[in-house]
Parts: C-alpha cells; structure tokens; sequence
C-alpha cells in the first residue's frame, strides 16, 4: 500500500445541537477515535473527515489533502477496515467514503487567500463596502462587491463604482501573481444597497 506521511487529520462533525443527543455525541466521538487511529495505522494522515451518524445511513467521509493518490483497490481496502474497526466499537455500520477532492475544492482552496484579500482591502478602503460573495457558476467567476451605494447614474456614484472595480481587478492580479495562481476569467460585480448590479 503507498503510504502518505501523517501531516493534518481534521473532523468536522455533523450532529444534532440538543443537550439530549449525548449518545450521538458519544457516538461520533467513538467513531472520530477509530477513524483516526485507523487511518494513521494506513499511514494516511492528511485528511479531512466528516462523520454524519443522524441519518438511517451513517456515515463517514474522508477527503484526501494530499495531491497523492490511493489506488481504487487501496480505497476499497481501508473504506472496508474503517467500517469494520468502526462497527466493531460502536455497533453501527456506517458507510464509508473515501476521495480526493475536486476540482471545484481545488479550485476554491486555492482561490481562497484572494477572495479573503478583496474582502480584507476592500471593507479596508471603501467606507460604502457592506460585503463581497463569489460565484464560480456561472462562467466566468463573479467577484461581487456587495455596497451601500444608491442605484443611480449620478457622476459621483459612477466614479465610485469604476474606483471599487479598479481597485478589486488590482488586488486579483497583484494576488494571482504573488501566489502564483491560474488565471480565470472574471467578472468584477459591484452591487447596490438594494442587491442591484451597478456596472
């Protein structure tokens, strides 16, 4: 079996919020424990795992961070050891899910350190700036600049929505270059107190 080198194991734990669901929580907590142990036994350490034990299907996904690969038959094998080390411990079959991430994971992760400087510079510079959202679908990416600025062609409002529009496509070029991030296609959206686009 190819073994990754333990780097990162984070759970991320979907259960119920009522004081009353105690042995849900034991039960996630037994199940995070096997999963773990499990996998570092594997020599899989850099993971994210998600255990959902609420629903009629219980079960537990695991997403590679590594840019290593698992064979499917390696999957296959320790998908099948989990589920046994976790029914073992706990008298519940959970099914379990092993996978890379996606593109679209990928894509999001890598993009994330711009998104977080827009927002950061933008709320910075601009006293009209009220939030910033994004949008990989549909094409191209949307950078959307939500504001408190009226929906009106007025001189002063449209040198404040070209200034803000400047000033996001700089901080995207500057951060693609700096982290040497592929280039997309993007749409630079300034939007109105009222959610209107302005440009």
């Amino acid at each position: 079996m190819k073994k990754i080198h333990t780097i990162l194991f984070t759970v991320m734990i979907l259960t119920a919020c009522s004081d009353t669901d105690q042995n849900l929580n034991e039960l996630v907590e037994a199940a995070s424990s096997v999963t773990s142990e499990t996998l570092q036994l594997e020599g899989i350490g850099s993971v994210a795992v998600m255990i959902n034990p609420a629903d009629s299907n219980p079960r537990i996904e695991i997403i590679l961070q590594d840019e290593k690969e698992l064979t499917s038959v390696e999957i296959e094998e320790v998908q099948k050891r989990i589920q046994d080390a976790v029914y073992s411990n706990t008298n519940v079959s959970f099914n379990v899910l092993i996978r890379s991430k996606s593109e679209e994971e990928l894509r999001d992760e890598k993009w994330h350190p711009i998104f977080k400087a827009i927002y950061e510079k933008t709320e910075e510079e601009f006293e009209e700036y009220r939030g910033f959202a994004y949008s990989f679908s549909p094409e191209p990416l949307q950078i959307i600049i939500k504001t408190h600025l009226q929906d009106n062609k007025s001189t002063s409002n449209l040198e404040k929505i070209e200034q803000i529009e400047e000033y996001v496509d700089e901080i995207i070029k500057q951060k693609i270059k700096e982290l040497y991030v592929e280039e997309l296609p993007y749409k630079i959206i300034v939007r109105s107190k009222d959610n209107e686009d302005l440009n």
